[in-house]
């Protein structure tokens, strides 16, 4: 069925409102809300009909008031009619204006419309006006219901720039039109961290916000996994809501001894931004633990460092050897020294063994 020009009118009238809205409109004023209803049948009706002008400039006035564009009139647009307007609203500014005008727009693009809408999105932003993240959230999301193959594929041609959270809407969406098939999908064997993210989402939704029954799930699965690897970020969220609010390093306690060592860098992360010092702690005493993973110690280097840079530089070097290719967190800690106070970091470097790791490296910074 083709759309009545009233509704396409309607539309359009609310891209103008918004774009007038971001040159016109007083600091801290925004527009008044309406109900979507005011943009369906029976307003657009009485403008096509009206005997006299004195309708439509009720109704053009009515959809200049419009916050939100609905997902009602936007499925009675054609495909065209909608990227067309998606490209003008990409241009908006105002990031909660851009996302009241798009959001429902992306709601009622069809699996066809996807790869476009993406690319005329990436388009404004790469010309420098960026898109609202909850209009990013909704394409993933939106893309998800209608072709969720299509979707994953995408991620894998372009990884570089897409998140966790983009892979985790993107499931998101999925699952509300068929769990079983996405489930189904999350099971089998994941390689990237973009499929890694999304499978763990739909494992997690699974568990129905239960840690014991996501723990359950989690035992079940290879340990080295990367979605096991994924998973447990959940279960942290989850475990930690549990009676007794039970720390991280509680959490990490109570897991088999598997599933401590793919938890390892996850206990360390979640101790860094709770309490730095139970971080500091922990480390010092699972150091040598299986799953030993420095990456994120970049971070509780940092914020020690904020108060004792010296101490924490002496802490640090004293840390066993990083396991792999992963940078050593005395590394940082003790550029971070020399940062504060060269001279005394220098004096201190000097005094170690010529065999010191650190000496050698550092000096020649």
């Amino acid at each position: 069925m083709k759309p009545t020009p009233a509704y396409v009118l309607s539309a359009v009238l609310a891209i103008a409102a918004f774009m007038a809205g971001r040159w016109t409109a007083p600091a801290g004023q925004g527009t008044a809300p309406v109900d979507p209803a005011a943009a369906g049948d029976s307003g657009a009706s009485r403008t096509a009909e009206g005997p006299s002008g004195r309708a439509a400039i009720r109704n053009t006035e009515r959809s200049m008031n419009m916050s939100r564009l609905s997902e009602q009139v936007a499925r009675r647009m054609t495909p065209q009619q909608r990227l067309d307007l998606l490209s003008k609203g990409a241009l908006v500014f105002d990031g909660r204006k851009q996302a009241d005008m798009l959001c429902g727009l992306i709601a009622a693009m069809t699996k066809e419309e996807m790869a476009e809408a993406t690319r005329l999105l990436a388009q404004a932003q790469d010309g420098g006006n960026s898109c609202s993240q909850a209009v990013w959230d909704g394409l993933w999301k939106q893309w998800g219901r209608v072709d969720p193959v299509g979707c994953v594929e995408y991620f894998a041609a372009n990884p570089d720039s897409k998140s966790r959270t983009d892979a985790r809407f993107l499931m998101e969406g999925w699952l509300e039109v068929d769990p079983d098939a996405a489930l189904a999908w999350a099971k089998q064997p994941k390689v990237t961290r973009l499929d890694a993210a999304a499978a763990s989402m739909a494992i997690t939704w699974n568990s129905n916000g239960d840690a014991k029954r996501l723990g359950e799930e989690l035992i079940s699965m290879p340990a080295d996994s990367p979605v096991t690897k994924e998973c447990l970020l959940d279960y942290f969220d989850l475990a930690s809501l549990d009676k007794g609010s039970p720390s991280a390093a509680q959490i990490h306690e109570g897991l088999p001894p598997a599933l401590q060592e793919a938890a390892w860098p996850v206990t360390l992360q979640r101790l860094t931004y709770t309490d730095p010092q139970a971080a500091k702690e922990w480390l010092e005493k699972h150091a040598d633990d299986p799953g030993q993973d420095y990456n994120d110690a970049g971070r509780l280097i940092y914020e020690l460092s904020k108060h004792d840079a010296e101490g924490t530089a002496k802490w640090a070097a004293g840390l066993p050897p990083a396991q792999g290719s992963r940078p050593h967190p005395a590394q940082e800690a003790i550029h971070r020294w020399l940062g504060a106070d060269r001279e005394a970091a220098m004096a201190w470097l000097a005094t170690l063994p010529a065999d010191s790791p650190w000496s050698a490296k550092a000096a020649s910074e």
